[in-house]
């Protein structure tokens, strides 16, 4: 499961911080990161699956609001440290082309034609 703000983070905000990210992932329905090495921020999250392109503020928003919703400030250890956790990526990317391959075709969140 993907949320709007990782497919549309410049203009999409839910499901928000709230969103407990983890029950769902503990119960194999999303993904969560293990901490590893702190790293390049933006090239993991690019392969995490977040469309980098809006800039490292809009990602770290999106991100945190998935990882780490009690954070705040600028990009940290932490912060670095879960995004380095890649080794869920493959699976997210997939979550992430098939949503993009599904849009590109027409079809809407719910398998609805948009046609």
């Amino acid at each position: 499961m993907i949320a709007h703000s990782d497919m549309a983070p410049d203009r999409k905000s839910d499901p928000g911080r709230l969103f407990d990210w983890k029950r769902l992932a503990d119960r194999g329905l999303s993904v969560w990161p293990e901490p590893s090495l702190p790293g390049d921020f933006l090239r993991n999250a690019a392969a995490f699956g977040y469309p980098v392109e809006h800039g490292e503020a809009v990602i770290l928003e999106a991100f945190r609001q998935r990882f780490r919703p009690d954070a705040t400030g600028p990009i940290g250890p932490a912060d670095r440290a879960l995004s380095g956790g890649c080794d869920c990526a493959d699976r997210a990317a997939h979550y992430v082309a098939a949503h993009h391959k599904a849009h590109r075709l027409g079809f809407g969140a719910r398998g609805q034609s948009r046609l």
